[in-house]
């Protein structure tokens, strides 16, 4: 019965983890879709490098405009 509940328990958690691996703060942000946050990903390594980005640095990043490198980092200093 223990060896069940750690089961059960493990999975549920493993199973929650990876589900907020998968969550994004460039997900929310409009305009922006898989195409560019993974062109963006690659350029910056991470999130937090999109955010620490200036508007320059992303408009040189492939399919992002200058209204959307606007938005973005509009997007990382509101947070």
């Amino acid at each position: 019965l223990r060896d069940e509940a750690h089961r059960f328990a493990n999975g549920a958690h493993a199973k929650r983890r990876s589900m907020d691996i998968k969550r994004n703060p460039l997900d929310e942000i409009e305009g922006v879709g898989p195409g560019r946050k993974k062109a963006l990903l690659h350029a910056f390594g991470s999130a937090k490098g999109v955010g620490r980005a200036s508007v320059v640095d992303l408009v040189k990043v492939d399919g992002i405009s200058q209204p959307l490198a606007e938005r973005i980092h509009a997007f990382f200093r509101k947070a």
